[in-house]
């Protein structure tokens, strides 16, 4: 798969990564001041929710990517990526494809 496609799949990961890498770096700034303290008690599990969330999400992605690779589960018409969760709203039931962002319509994944 193209590295650019790849990129596009994972880019939840890889924002919720660097944004929790930042979120440190800010918190141990925070640590050392009697001031904000008790902000720091509070904010300190916000890089961990992150990190967490990239995990799962990654973990989701590559497993939609295996599957796509070996056949299984709905496909991308367009790139023959794996499609994401069906939506009702705003158009009909549809997905969309988490390589390349189109929007495929249940008559071209059943």
């Amino acid at each position: 798969m193209d590295g650019f496609k790849m990129i596009r799949a994972y880019w939840p990961v890889i924002a919720a990564t660097a944004l929790s890498f930042l979120a440190m770096i800010v918190l141990v700034s925070l640590r050392d001041s009697t001031f904000t303290a008790g902000i720091f008690d509070v904010l300190r599990f916000g890089p961990l929710v992150g990190m967490g969330f990239a995990l799962l999400y990654g973990g989701w992605v590559t497993y939609r990517l295996v599957q796509a690779e070996r056949g299984d589960g709905p496909i991308c018409p367009r790139c023959g990526g794996p499609l994401g969760v069906e939506k009702y709203e705003p158009y009909s039931p549809h997905r969309t494809c988490l390589i390349c962002g189109t929007h495929a319509n249940e008559r071209h994944y059943r």
